[in-house]
């Protein structure tokens, strides 16, 4: 899709005050994990920053177009790189 599309759906297309981020696996339909915040916290720019965290509600939100993006529960701690490098922790309920 590349970053500058990513961008240009999230930032301009995705208008809404409330973003749903989830996955699950292929061909079902149920959630493996999903987490629900306002727009600007959901999308907040940490650029490289290695520990950026946006946390709202319980939730850590981190997000850069071009390094990683998506959460982890609110207690727990990230190293960012292109992906979370944190597995162990509460791996059931973090998503990069």
């Amino acid at each position: 899709m590349g970053s500058s599309n990513l961008a240009t759906i999230l930032f301009s297309n995705c208008n809404k005050n409330t973003v749903l981020i989830a996955c699950r696996q292929s061909g079902n339909a149920v959630l493996d994990v999903a987490a629900v915040g306002n727009h600007a916290d959901v999308l907040y720019i940490c650029s490289t920053i290695t520990n950026c965290l946006n946390v709202v509600n319980g939730v850590c939100w981190y997000y850069s177009d071009n390094y990683s993006w998506n959460f982890v529960p609110g207690s727990d701690n990230v190293t960012r790189n292109s992906y979370d490098t944190i597995f162990s922790t509460n791996s059931n309920y973090r998503m990069c």
